[in-house]
């Protein structure tokens, strides 16, 4: 996909550790895109903590209201 802004990529399981092929894949798709959307995702809170932490550090939601009480980083719809 080439886009202004965003790509998605199938076929990535958020709630398993990704492959170092797959994590280098989405890494790149991060740098080129700034947004990358994985689809049909079903994952704990837990499992895209540890997703995002392959990723590098996470923050807090500045606005608690806005995010999950119990996991700062996740924001609520």
């Amino acid at each position: 996909l080439h886009l202004v802004l965003g790509a998605e990529l199938a076929g990535l399981d958020v709630a398993s550790p990704l492959p170092p092929d797959a994590l280098a894949l989405l890494r790149q798709a991060l740098r080129a895109h700034l947004v990358v959307v994985l689809p049909d995702q079903d994952a704990t809170p837990e499992a895209q903590l540890r997703f995002t932490r392959q990723l590098g550090g996470l923050q807090a939601h500045p606005v608690p209201a806005l995010a999950l009480s119990d996991s700062p980083e996740i924001v609520l719809e």
